[in-house]
């Protein structure tokens, strides 16, 4: 980096002055410039906008503005301090208590600033590089230079070091300060959320959740079993071109199929069906409905003495008598059909996504992807180039390569959000859960494993058991499953063996 580098280092709001302060420096000086800046929260629209504006004025009408956004209403208060008050009046008046972004990370949004962005400046105007570059900063621990004292911890304590290193990663990543970053994966991808949704200018509601503590699960040991890794998968799925996921895109008014063998038709869509046979029992493709049936149907010894019987996974759905009409998923319907056990009379209850505007969650998906992908490359040839030129000795002199180490470790943290986006959004506690959205993508991710297993079981493997990130099987050629399956479903090739097994854990 030019020696006239600066990087991001501090973010400081000033509510008296009604500014952000931010501070950019290096190793031997700094530079201060401070923004005007107004905070502010998201409501949805759920209440009339005359009553909102009513509400508030109760508190000054001379500290805010209320604007209508497509998706809901933005107010901007004169202060932080109005904000929240204004954001307790909400709270009274209609029970739902606005998301706050701190105003500090608010400004990074919209200005698409992160801590250790690397800048210069032009006619006092700070530019940003895309490059992404290890900091030459002084930092409060330490009065040399962070690449010095980095290197002097490498040396000395290589797990700290990488600690540190990650840690700055996702400081970058959630526009967070290094000092109060989450303390958990949860929060992490929690906070990513927050950002994408208050920068696209859709509402999200307080929520108060508790992390639970997670349970490792214990399975028999499987000799010679392949853990297959589906994770890399989901968010490529749930994007352009493929299915287009998101609060503003599923059952959109513009799209809506007229069959159910439409490109744009969701598989979590329910129709109703007519039996062609006697006391059939099924599968579900998807676990949470064969569980909800099971809970709240009878006959549930049957299925339980099947379930034993058959060592299958989950209960079977059933029985159902011949003539008998029912509403099944669009998905499960669809198979019974191919084996002429039910006839589809018509929709239900149908789900779609939209065909014309991708959804703001499949667009800060596929840019993430498109950064991983870009940084990766990036990476690899300069791999390959210390290769070349030191041989043995390239580890060593990559592992001495600030940037190179700051790259790394900022890929390997974006790759962990971006898998586990899909996942998160499937998570009832999450702040942003939402059943429609949550039910889509389970659904998806239960049909591309039951296509999979189909799969398996052609080319004379076993699909032990499957889990929404990963798939357990018997196979001698998992990387040729993969390869096929890809062609296939005409998907990229991302799934790939995890780690061969005896697993005893997962």
């Amino acid at each position: 980096m030019a020696f006239n580098t600066l990087y991001l280092t501090k973010a400081q709001y000033i509510e008296e002055k009604r500014r952000v302060a931010i501070e950019f420096s290096n190793s031997k000086a700094k530079r201060a410039k401070s923004f005007s800046f107004f905070s502010s929260f998201l409501l949805g629209k759920k209440v009339p906008l005359k009553e909102l504006s009513k509400i508030l004025c109760n508190y000054n009408p001379q500290k805010f503005k209320l604007k209508e956004k497509p998706y809901a209403f933005q107010v901007i208060a004169s202060t932080f301090k109005d904000l929240k008050c204004l954001a307790n009046l909400c709270l009274e008046a209609f029970g739902q208590r606005p998301f706050i972004v701190e105003p500090e990370r608010q400004f990074l949004i919209e200005r698409d600033w992160n801590y250790f962005d690397a800048f210069q400046f032009f006619h006092d105007k700070p530019v940003k590089s895309n490059a992404i570059s290890f900091p030459d900063i002084k930092t409060e621990f330490s009065s040399d230079p962070l690449p010095l004292t980095f290197k002097h911890l490498l040396e000395h304590d290589a797990t700290q070091a990488t600690a540190f290193v990650k840690a700055m990663a996702l400081s970058r990543i959630l526009k967070i300060p290094i000092d109060s970053l989450p303390d958990n994966s949860f929060l992490e991808i929690e906070t990513i959320l927050e950002n994408m949704f208050f920068k696209n200018g859709f509402p999200t509601e307080a929520h108060e959740f508790r992390i639970i503590q997670s349970i490792e699960k214990k399975y028999p040991i499987s000799p010679g079993a392949v853990e297959m890794d589906f994770s890399e998968l989901w968010p490529i799925l749930i994007t352009q071109p493929f299915y287009n996921l998101g609060v503003d895109s599923i059952d959109c008014d513009c799209c809506k199929p007229g069959t159910v063998f439409d490109r744009n038709i969701l598989p979590n869509s329910s129709v109703n069906g007519i039996f062609l046979a006697e006391a059939v029992y099924f599968e579900s493709i998807v676990k949470s409905y064969a569980e909800q049936f099971h809970t709240s149907q009878p006959l549930k010894e049957n299925r339980d003495k099947l379930t034993r019987e058959f060592c299958l996974n989950y209960t079977p759905v059933g029985p159902f008598r011949r003539g008998q009409e029912a509403e099944l998923l669009l998905c499960d319907a669809l198979q019974l059909c191919t084996n002429d056990k039910v006839k589809i009379m018509n929709e239900s209850k149908l789900h779609w996504f939209c065909l014309k505007k991708e959804s703001f969650i499949s667009k800060e998906l596929r840019r993430m992807n498109n950064s991983i992908v870009s940084l990766s490359e990036r990476l690899l040839t300069i791999e390959k180039e210390a290769l070349q030129e030191h041989m043995l000795f390239a580890q060593g002199k990559l592992s001495n390569d600030l940037d190179f180490v700051f790259n790394k470790a900022f890929i390997q943290a974006l790759k962990l959000s971006y898998k586990g986006l899909p996942l998160h959004l499937t998570n009832q506690r999450s702040s942003f859960f939402q059943r429609r959205l949550a039910h889509s993508v389970e659904t998806i991710q239960a049909l591309t494993l039951h296509r999979f297993k189909t799969l398996v079981k052609e080319n004379n493997g076993k699909l032990i058991r499957a889990e929404q990130a990963s798939a357990l099987v018997k196979t001698d050629q998992p990387m040729s499953l993969a390869k096929e399956f890809s062609k296939r479903e005409k998907i990229p090739l991302v799934i790939a063996p995890a780690k061969k097994t005896c697993l005893g854990t997962h």
